[in-house]
């Protein structure tokens, strides 16, 4: 796996989050990831041999949490696609 593609020294990575394009659509984020802090929690592996008992079979789950925040909402902006 190579390196990403580079938008002014930033790399860029695309999200189907944003909506397709079209008038005055939110089409992407450009923003400095060095402000952006993301904290998450180690996953924790839960197993059940209640929940589907009469099929005889053990249940497991994956539990995390993941949480993010802007340091500085001046590094960043929304990209849109203006209507003309």
């Amino acid at each position: 796996m190579g390196q990403p593609d580079m938008l002014l020294g930033y790399p860029i990575y695309v999200d189907s989050n944003f909506a397709a394009v079209g008038a005055n659509a939110k089409i992407g984020a450009f923003y400095d990831a060095d402000k952006f802090l993301v904290r998450s929690t180690p996953m924790r592996l839960e197993r059940s041999v209640d929940y589907a008992f009469l099929n005889d079979v053990v249940t497991w789950r994956a539990l995390t949490s993941v949480d993010a925040q802007v340091l500085d909402v001046a590094a960043g902006t929304i990209i849109t696609n203006e209507a003309a």
